[in-house]
């Protein structure tokens, strides 16, 4: 997903990553589910090298009103971090959406769109349902685990959030 709209961002971050973890060595490398994308590249990355290193996932932290922690947030107005956590609320009620029709995928994901620019989003950059592990698009939540992806732009700040969603 984020290689169609940033088309060498992630060849950038595998060799970034690839030469700290090969020239380091260590034992574990903690990444961030902030970025749910670039964690499973990295683990793909440490698996097809075979980096002898524990890549563990760290936790997306929300705050109190429900904005996922980020530098990005410094720069939001006090009215865009009114309308941001919108973001989470959506995620959340379109989880809900999936639980509750578990072949109905389109649906829920158009309504979390909708939702999100009637909120004043700037832009969806999109809102998918896919692999926790492959990432690739998932056609329903029957009897699976799947991981909500969304990017949404609010003024100049582009927010990367995502959920598990389980069946």
């Amino acid at each position: 997903m984020e290689g169609s709209i940033r088309s060498i961002h992630f060849d950038g971050v595998g060799l970034v990553v690839s030469k700290l973890l090969l020239q380091c060595q260590p034992d574990v490398a903690v990444f961030g589910e902030k970025d749910y994308q670039q964690l499973q590249v990295i683990r793909r990355l440490d698996g097809d090298l075979n980096i002898p290193v524990n890549i563990v996932a760290f936790p997306l932290i929300w705050q109190l009103d429900c904005v996922a922690m980020s530098s990005r947030n410094a720069y939001l107005t006090k009215k865009q971090r009114i309308i941001a956590p919108w973001i989470y609320k959506t995620l959340g009620v379109v989880a809900e959406k999936l639980r509750a029709n578990l072949h109905d995928v389109s649906q829920p994901l158009k309504w979390g769109i909708d939702m999100l620019y009637s909120k004043e989003f700037d832009n969806v950059d999109y809102f998918e349902l896919r692999d926790p592990e492959t990432l690739r698009l998932l056609p329903s939540l029957e009897n699976k685990t799947g991981r909500l992806l969304v990017v949404a732009r609010l003024g100049g700040v582009r927010f990367l959030d995502n959920i598990e969603v389980t069946a």
